[in-house]
């Protein structure tokens, strides 16, 4: 893979990551992140 198209697929990962965590950024209090992070990244 070039590496033009890994870093335009590293951005689209990013992006994706981004966009899910302002989505669960508006359920949660800040102090509550870690333990969602816990959960996601296990």
């Amino acid at each position: 893979m070039s590496q033009g198209k890994t870093h335009n697929n590293h951005s689209s990962i990013a992006s994706f990551v981004w966009s899910v965590a302002d989505l669960l950024r508006g359920d949660f209090k800040q102090s509550e992140y870690g333990r969602i992070a816990n959960i996601v990244f296990r």
